[in-house]
């Protein structure tokens, strides 16, 4: 949590096509200082990208760094 006056973050997740991410969505909303989030219902020996984005009554910041996943 690198944001000084958020309002909360969105979480967004995306599948694995060839190495590179498809198509984004929103999993999560969350609110201001939050530090984890849970994703559940996700299918086996997959993996996803995820990043996150701040959000303020003046706007959205940038997106973070994304991160890649596998789940078990």
């Amino acid at each position: 949590d690198n944001a000084p006056n958020e309002i909360g973050f969105y979480v967004e997740r995306a599948p694995d096509v060839g190495g590179t991410p498809g198509d984004w969505a929103r999993v999560a909303t969350l609110g201001a200082n939050a530090v984890r989030a849970v994703d559940a219902g996700l299918t086996r020996r997959t993996t996803y990208w995820y990043r996150v984005q701040a959000f303020n009554a003046d706007g959205v910041s940038e997106y973070s760094n994304v991160i890649v996943a596998r789940t078990l």
